[in-house]
């Protein structure tokens, strides 16, 4: 009978990677990050492809950033990077909405319908609302709207 091997080497990258998602399963990340279907859950990526990112091209450059930094993360977790798209012509059935209150106009329109509550983070410093909309535009089902109150909230 062969013996059985003693020895088990991770690589650093295995652990890491090991490390952080015990981390993300034991934090209060678990209730935003979902690994399995559940109901009234927002679904970022799935049989039908990864839900687009959306920045308005006249909010603040290092939100545009944020978006782009957003959207290749999803590519880091899922093996496919979110598209990111400045034109919200272009966005899918589901979609993530990126923008600061006043230089977004989607994000604007979508309080002024009264689909998205600002009212916590509107006139506060670096805060941010993350919200599920639905139906926030047409051709648009569902969103997942994160939205500042200013640049740095937005970016946070």
């Amino acid at each position: 009978m062969a013996e059985p091997n003693s020895s088990f080497l991770l690589s650093r990258r295995s652990f890491l990677v090991g490390a952080g998602s015990a981390a993300i399963v034991a934090s209060p990340l678990r209730a935003m990050v979902l690994f399995d279907s559940a109901n009234n859950a927002f679904r970022l990526a799935g049989q039908g492809g990864v839900a687009p990112v959306h920045v308005d091209a006249q909010d603040f450059p290092g939100v545009a950033r944020a978006a782009r930094d957003l959207a290749e993360d999803v590519g880091r977790v899922f093996g496919t990077a979110a598209a990111l798209f400045t034109d919200p012509n272009q966005l899918g059935r589901t979609a993530v909405l990126v923008g600061t209150l006043g230089k977004s106009a989607l994000i604007d329109a979508l309080v002024a319908a009264g689909k998205l509550d600002v009212a916590p983070v509107r006139g506060q410093w670096e805060s941010y609302t993350l919200q599920t909309v639905s139906d926030p535009m047409p051709g648009v089902a569902e969103a997942l709207v994160i939205a500042g109150s200013d640049k740095r909230g937005t970016i946070y």
